[in-house]
């Protein structure tokens, strides 16, 4: 059931006279080879000989799934992560501040966390088949505009609202701080208080960074609202402009 392969070998006409040996290359299978030679008509085989070579084929292991250097677009704020060394399965980013997990791979950084000296990120990776990986990088961006605090606050609660950028062509970061575990809320309201979208939000005792996508919504004033335990809440305005 082998491979069959052939040699044509010229008869010297005399029955005690030995022919030059003939050789032939044949590629064997990796294990066990079964070698079998078959003649025609007065052929006479005295001895088949067996050597040749081993061939090694070495396969370059592929490098390590890793996070590429991310790209900024400094003028909306937009970093877009990407990876190298994919298996194929779906790849999941996160940036702590930022965002959860999440498939899209362009995360929005506020203006007053890209000005300045700019802040450092921890962006992050993840993939089925492959081990999660980060990268620290920080966002700087010369000459960003730094977000005024256009928050008004019900009281002195020291949430530390800020809404950037204001004005906003639909999606907007909003930066508050609530106690570490402390659960609260966020929402969009019209100028009437009706509520158009809102999220719970659970405080991780240090400032942090929601972003809001509006663009759905007629150009206008907008409220945004943070809450948190205790009656605590803060209340800003954001300029939709499309």
């Amino acid at each position: 059931g082998g491979a069959v392969s052939r040699q044509t070998i010229t008869a010297n006409g005399a029955w005690n006279q030995f022919i030059a040996a003939p050789t032939l290359s044949v590629a064997l299978n990796a294990g066990s080879n079964t070698i079998r030679v078959q003649g025609g008509f007065r052929f006479t085989l005295d001895k088949i000989c067996v050597n040749g070579t081993t061939t090694t084929t070495t396969t370059t292991p592929p490098g390590n799934f890793a996070l590429n250097p991310p790209a900024v677009n400094c003028a909306m704020g937009d970093v877009t992560l990407s990876v190298a060394n994919s298996n194929g399965n779906v790849v999941e980013y996160r940036a702590a501040g930022l965002r959860d997990w999440g498939t899209g791979n362009v995360l929005n950084v506020p203006s007053h966390q890209r000005t300045g000296s700019g802040t450092e990120f921890t962006f992050q990776a993840r993939q089925s088949g492959n081990s999660e990986v980060n990268r620290l990088f920080r966002v700087v961006c010369a000459g960003s505009r730094v977000a005024a605090d256009v928050s008004e606050p019900d009281a002195d609660t020291g949430l530390g609202l800020i809404i950037s950028p204001n004005p906003s062509s639909g999606r907007v970061s909003v930066r508050f701080r609530l106690g570490l575990g402390e659960r609260g809320s966020l929402s969009v309201q019209s100028l009437t208080g009706a509520v158009l979208q809102s999220r719970a939000v659970v405080g991780t005792g240090a400032a942090q960074t929601e972003v809001l996508d509006i663009e759905g919504e007629p150009s206008g004033l907008y409220l945004i609202r943070v809450s948190g335990g205790g009656n605590k809440a803060q209340t800003g305005r954001v300029l939709l402009n499309r």
